[in-house]
């Protein structure tokens, strides 16, 4: 009738929570290929350790340049994967702006999952900081440190991309910073040595 609220076509709501599955399904696989990753190192510490008469310290420098190059090309190729992904994703809704979308509702959904998931970031951050603070050692105090120069980054990028989202209405940096900022999260690059393991006590 006139003046009712235009229901939302089920295509719109299916391609939205389709992207969300495929976004969630690939940070899982992407951790778990992390955890892989972990695996095939500790054989290569133990099988260099074991050679070079049980120096684990070298065993795992040479560990770490091994697969130093690699790790890289592996993030910069998830990196650019990711920013496709959301290029095509927000183009295929016809909303890469927020000025135009053709879809009202993509756009507080985009924000809602941007705010959602700084606020989690931001919030562990502050969390696992306060925890390390309380461990009386040199390593729990630089570790504390760290994580308070880190907050102050992520809040900083929070702050300029919300900004340039609504001076300019893009919409893909909303979703394509915080998938890519979630993939390079130690809890899925580097389980084990994790503040959440360290601090928050969370193990695989």
């Amino acid at each position: 009738g006139a003046g009712g609220v235009t229901p939302t076509p089920p295509a719109t709501a299916a391609a939205v929570a389709s992207a969300a599955a495929i976004a969630l399904g690939a940070l899982v696989l992407f951790g778990r290929g992390a955890l892989g990753t972990r695996r095939r190192r500790a054989a290569v510490v133990a099988a260099v350790a074991a050679s070079s008469g049980g120096d684990e310290a070298a065993a795992e420098a040479k560990a770490t340049e091994s697969e130093a190059g690699p790790s890289r090309r592996k993030e910069l190729l998830v990196d650019v994967g990711i920013f496709v992904f959301c290029q095509v994703l927000f183009r295929s809704l016809g909303c890469s702006n927020a000025r135009t979308c053709a879809i009202p509702m993509v756009i507080p959904v985009a924000r809602s999952f941007f705010i959602g998931f700084n606020v989690l970031l931001l919030g562990s951050m502050l969390y696992l900081g306060s925890k390390a603070a309380k461990v009386v050692t040199k390593e729990a105090s630089a570790d504390a440190e760290y994580m308070r120069k880190r907050f102050k980054k992520f809040l900083i990028k929070a702050l300029v991309l919300g900004n340039l989202h609504l001076a300019l209405g893009l919409m893909s940096p909303l979703v394509c910073s915080c998938l890519i900022t979630a993939y390079a999260l130690p809890i899925f690059q580097d389980h084990e040595n994790s503040f959440w393991v360290k601090y928050g006590k969370l193990r695989a």
